[in-house]
C-alpha cells in the first residue's frame, strides 16, 4: 500500500488502471487490495493453527498428517490466485483459483472415502475451519473497518 500510494494511484480508481493482466476490472483497487490482505491474514492464522495442532498431535498419525496436508493447501490459495493470472486460466475473476482449491480438499475427503469408507473427524473440522477463515477473511476485507486499515499500512 505505501508503494501505490507513494507512486500517487488513487486506491478508489478501478482496478484495471494498474494495468495488470488478470486482475479483472469493476473493483476499486481498495477493495482488491483489502480482499487480498484479509485472506492472506485469515491463510496465515490457519496455516499456523493447523500447524501447532498437528505438532501437538503428532503421536497420532492418522490424525497429524491430514492437519499437515490441509495446512500446506490452506496456504496455497494465493498461489493458486497467481497462477490464474495466466492467460489460459482466465484470470482472478474466473472460476480457476476457487476449483483447484475445492479439488484438492476434495482429494483429500476422497482419500478418506476410499481408504477408510468415511470421511475422518479431523478431514472434516479441516475444511470447516478452512472454510470459516475464507469467509472470515472476506468480510472483514468486504468491511469499511477491513478497508479502513488496509489504507492505514
Amino acid at each position: 500500500m505505501p508503494r501505490l500510494r507513494a507512486a500517487g494511484v488513487d486506491l478508489d480508481a478501478d482496478i484495471s488502471t494498474l494495468g495488470v493482466s488478470g486482475l479483472g476490472t469493476g473493483a476499486p483497487i481498495i477493495d482488491v487490495a483489502s480482499g487480498t490482505i484479509w485472506g492472506n491474514f485469515a491463510q496465515v492464522a490457519a496455516f499456523f493453527s493447523f500447524l501447532l495442532v498437528a505438532i501437538m498431535l503428532r503421536k497420532r498419525p492418522d490424525v497429524h498428517k491430514r492437519l499437515m496436508l490441509i495446512a500446506s493447501i490452506s496456504i496455497s490459495l494465493a498461489a493458486i490466485a497467481r497462477i490464474s493470472r495466466w492467460p489460459i486460466f482466465g484470470g482472478e475473476q474466473s472460476p480457476f483459483t476457487l476449483s483447484v482449491f475445492v479439488a484438492l480438499l476434495g482429494a483429500l475427503v476422497g482419500y478418506d472415502l476410499y481408504s477408510t469408507r468415511r470421511v475422518h473427524p479431523a478431514t472434516f473440522i479441516g475444511i470447516a475451519v478452512v472454510v470459516a477463515m475464507a469467509v472470515a477473511g472476506g468480510i472483514l476485507g468486504g468491511s469499511e473497518f477491513g478497508r479502513a486499515f488496509v489504507r492505514g499500512l
